[in-house]
């Protein structure tokens, strides 16, 4: 079999048709990234475009957005949860559950001079 993505999806909408493909995914290919960075540096832009392949021009500020793509690869499913954070921080205690709940970060930086 082909190595695939199987699903992608945002996780405000359902995510019950990929409940069960989850249920044969072990602990150790579930994998949480924490995307960080301050506000307008291009966070959910990289994000739709390694989830969806688009882009879009268009500024809205994130609050957080949870996403979770998973994978068949070699017959294993794997599965990548990803929590787009927001970049002014209005809730300094979902900053810090932010953090705490990631097991790999990453971090978004604009070198553009824009203010």
């Amino acid at each position: 079999m082909a190595d695939s993505v199987i699903e992608t999806v945002e996780c405000n909408t359902n995510v019950a048709p990929v409940e069960d493909l989850l249920q044969t995914a072990s602990h150790q290919n579930c994998q949480r990234l924490v995307v960080l960075g301050s506000a307008r540096s291009g966070k959910s832009s990289l994000v739709a475009r390694f989830l969806s392949n688009k882009f879009s021009d268009s500024y809205t500020p994130t609050i957080e957005n949870f996403y979770r793509k998973v994978y068949r690869i070699r017959g294993e499913v794997y599965q990548l949860d990803i929590l787009d954070t927001s970049g002014n921080h209005p809730f300094p205690a979902m900053q810090r559950l932010s953090f705490i709940t990631g097991n790999k970060q990453t971090r978004i930086m604009d070198f553009s001079g824009r203010n």
